[in-house]
């Protein structure tokens, strides 16, 4: 497979850029909306797309670190962007004290309706788990549903 060339990287750089959206944004931080397929902070390929990279860019005069929280890379959802330092420690703090609420919405498609509903009721009753493995094993967890 032949790496692709400079005008792709960017054209595919550039859709994903598209898609994150600034929901509110004030001198100290930002919430964005980040789409699934893009990083939160640059892997292995730096040169690949995140979040952190168009926060970069788009708050040139930035003190803060910016990113402030994760999600996965196949997870959209809102984040907190820390535009001063001030504002990075104080979002900081509240994330580490549990006061930050996150809500996890997901769209489940298959037959075992119970133990689907099972699953769901031990997390609204703050039961659940999240289960992440070292490898994923896509064939396991297909067989499972």
């Amino acid at each position: 497979m032949l790496p692709k060339t400079v005008f792709e990287t960017q054209q595919a750089e550039t859709t994903i850029y598209n898609k994150v959206e600034t929901l509110y944004e004030d001198r100290e931080l930002a919430v964005i909306y980040k789409p699934e397929g893009l990083l939160s902070v640059p892997g292995k390929d730096a040169a690949q797309p995140s979040v952190y990279a168009l926060m970069r860019r788009k708050y040139q005069e930035a003190t803060g670190p910016l990113i402030v929280h994760r999600l996965d890379m196949a997870t959209s959802g809102l984040m907190i962007i820390a535009k001063t330092e001030f504002a990075y420690h104080r979002l900081q703090k509240e994330f580490l004290n549990h006061r930050v609420q996150k809500k996890y919405v997901a769209i489940v498609c298959g037959k075992d309706k119970e133990s689907c509903n099972r699953i769901l009721k031990e997390a609204e009753s703050g039961r659940g788990y999240i289960s992440l493995p070292l490898m994923a094993d896509f064939q396991t967890v297909h067989d499972r549903w």
